[in-house]
């Protein structure tokens, strides 16, 4: 889980020096594969996020190999792709929490799963509104976007925070060890 929980650390925050992205998003879906893979056999929820995160690490690389033939991604293409990529890590991180879950229930554990769901829940609600609120073009609809991205910053670090949580917990079982 640990894996996992690093996995998401790049993906929530980025580092710039000089334009350069120290933290790389396709560097977080790669920790958060691997970490999947460990725990296939837990859940089949884990299961079910190994390919999402694998199609996330092609879909993160993706809008910068244009940029390298000096083509920016825009216009449809870009949204496509912004969109794709919500609906994706959305849904990989679903699965990621009932896995969680399985893995509460399974070991008879309490790993927070409760308040791990509920995080989830209010991040997927706010960055779908977040989305949506991007495409209307009124200055006051912008501001309220900006002040919903940072209550989606405060449920982001809550989230990892709870995450952070269920790993220790779920490393510190005597199952884990055995």
């Amino acid at each position: 889980m640990t894996l996992i929980f690093v996995g998401y650390l790049f993906i929530y925050f980025h580092i710039f020096i000089n334009e350069i992205d120290l933290l790389p998003n396709f560097l977080g879906f790669i920790l958060i594969a691997a970490g999947l893979s460990k725990l296939a056999d837990e859940s089949p929820y884990f299961s079910k996020a190994i390919p999402w995160s694998v199609s996330m690490i092609v879909l993160s690389i993706l809008p910068h190999v244009p940029i390298l033939f000096g083509i920016p991604l825009e216009g449809f293409v870009s949204v496509l792709v912004e969109w794709v990529g919500i609906a994706i890590t959305l849904y990989m991180s679903y699965n990621i929490v009932a896995g969680v879950g399985d893995l509460e229930e399974n070991k008879d554990l309490n790993l927070g799963y409760e308040n791990l769901n509920f995080a989830w829940k209010i991040h997927a609600l706010l960055t779908i509104i977040c989305a949506l609120l991007y495409y209307v073009p009124i200055d006051f609809i912008q501001t309220i976007r900006v002040v919903l991205i940072i209550i989606n910053l405060g449920v982001n670090i809550a989230f990892l925070v709870l995450l952070f949580k269920a790993r220790t917990r779920y490393q510190s079982a005597p199952s884990y060890n055995a």
